[in-house]
């Protein structure tokens, strides 16, 4: 199952700390983009070598070159590199970047390529229109898959003019990075052997002091401190199983729906709506929802993801009328339409499909389609919900 989504990272104690250790087959071959023929590096594939992706001998970080990419009107400015990794392992991708006149924003993918093909990771880093080399950094989890395929630079649609430099293109074990320590999310720390550490006894207790779920840029992850009278031994390796927040786009992550003070936080600000707004109705933004029902506090339940979908609208139509019984509240229809994003199986990092989900939200929750097809609006219809 997928109850520990970063399941058995591994780690190494030295000098009475464990920090993650990267395995000598993850690596971006040519991530210093030192070895190449006319525009193109070796082991990279490239969008239009020589039009939209080039290499520059001239300005680079260092060594001999540095990739240089054009945003174009048509088409894109990207590297691709594929890269070998262990499953379940959350991993930091690094590289420096320098910009000059940019009209928008590079963007980071990647993709698993041996599992679903799911993307794994989009992120958006922090560039500036114009800035000297700055370090930028990624965080991905390879989920099931051995192998994945990284897309960094220009979309078209994303950027309309400008330039970009990337060089000294590296993967590192991303550790305890953003850790998360709720309810939901234990952490797990095991020998080679299997023997079970026990958390404040062998080793103390595991926490991000920098702990920023919603910011993409980097700091440094704390390590696992080793007590003293541990039966941790120096130089030992240890499976360590943890959670840590995917960050979509620039600074968007998910709550968990199934953590109760996520609820109560929800219906204070309900509360203080009604206070001040003393609205007649009230939208619930439950919309391509992107990650759930992975953590433990979700898969204990022992739902599926669309059974989850529908508790968790129900469950906002409930607060609603208990902090507001004569108001409405309406509903975006893409995660209860199997006409719409319900049936698309591994949407975004959400396992299976949200079938049935619509089964959950009571007759009078009113949908509000933002994606106006015929059949959908006759199956709401169907169902007795007003539109």
């Amino acid at each position: 199952g997928l109850g520990d989504v970063y399941k058995r990272q591994l780690f190494k104690v030295e000098n009475g700390k464990a920090a993650a250790v990267l395995e000598p087959e993850t690596t971006i071959k040519n991530g210093d983009f030192e070895e190449f023929e006319g525009n193109v590096f070796k082991g990279f594939s490239h969008d239009d070598p020589g039009k939209a992706t080039f290499v520059d001998t001239e300005v680079k970080y260092r060594g001999r070159a540095s990739c240089r990419m054009e945003a174009q009107t048509k088409g894109c400015a990207r590297i691709r590199p594929v890269v070998k990794v262990r499953p379940w392992h959350l991993y930091c991708l690094k590289f420096m970047m320098k910009s000059k006149d940019l009209k928008g924003k590079p963007r980071v993918e990647v993709d698993g390529r041996d599992v679903d093909k799911r993307q794994l990771s989009y992120q958006v880093p922090p560039v500036k229109p114009t800035q000297d080399w700055t370090e930028h950094c990624i965080l991905f989890n390879s989920w099931g898959n051995s192998v994945v395929r990284i897309d960094l630079g220009l979309w078209s649609w994303c950027v309309k003019g400008g330039t970009v430099w990337i060089d000294d293109l590296r993967i590192e074990p991303a550790g305890l990075y953003n850790v998360l320590r709720r309810p939901g999310c234990p952490v797990t720390v095991k020998g080679s052997d299997g023997t079970v550490y026990e958390e404040g006894k062998d080793y103390a207790r595991i926490e991000d002091p920098h702990l920023a779920p919603w910011d993409a840029r980097y700091h440094e992850p704390p390590a696992i401190k080793v007590r003293e009278g541990s039966r941790i031994k120096e130089g030992e390796f240890l499976l360590v199983s943890y959670y840590s927040p995917l960050i979509r786009g620039e600074h968007s992550v998910s709550v968990c729906f199934s953590e109760p003070e996520v609820w109560e936080i929800i219906e204070y600000n309900l509360r203080r709506l009604k206070e001040i707004f003393h609205p007649k109705e009230y939208l619930a933004s439950l919309d391509e929802v992107r990650l759930v029902n992975h953590c433990y506090a979700c898969r204990s339940r022992g739902m599926t993801t669309g059974e989850l979908m529908g508790a968790t609208g129900r469950r906002l139509y409930e607060i609603v009328k208990k902090v507001d019984p004569d108001a409405d509240m309406l509903i975006w229809q893409d995660m209860f339409d199997p006409f719409h994003n319900a049936l698309r199986k591994n949407y975004y990092y959400n396992p299976g499909t949200c079938d049935k989900s619509w089964e959950g939200l009571p007759k009078d929750v009113v949908i509000a389609t933002w994606k106006r097809k015929r059949e959908s609006q006759e199956f709401f219809f169907k169902r007795g919900h007003r539109q």
